[in-house]
């Protein structure tokens, strides 16, 4: 982090700000390229879902059948890199933000 910051004195929505600061400070965009992921699991036997996104490239994608929020995890780093690997962007660096809300309503 850029400042000290302690969870019990700030909205959540203000600590979020602060972290994506952070991140952009450390590893600026025009250095570092930034891939974001989200994703969901409403029902186990659906399995779940899986988005990766960045300025180059959007992919959403269903992980498969009986599959967990480890398993769409794993499927999203997976992706990331091999999308950093195509090279559709130029830059040597990349910085993958996990997002993940597990069913307690916490954010991992």
């Amino acid at each position: 982090m850029i400042r000290k910051v302690k969870k019990r004195d700030f909205y959540p929505i203000t600590l979020r700000a602060i972290a994506l600061e952070t991140l952009h400070t450390c590893f600026p965009p025009n250095e570092w390229l930034h891939i974001n992921t989200d994703g969901s699991l409403l029902d186990f036997t659906q399995g779940a879902s899986a988005g990766v996104f960045s300025y180059s490239f959007s992919i959403y994608l269903h992980v498969g059948t009986y599959t967990s929020h480890f398993d769409r995890e794993l499927e999203v780093i997976h992706v990331a890199l091999l999308q950093f690997a195509v090279g559709l962007d130029t830059r040597d660096s990349c910085n993958i933000l996990i997002f993940c809300l597990y069913p307690s309503g916490s954010v991992q």
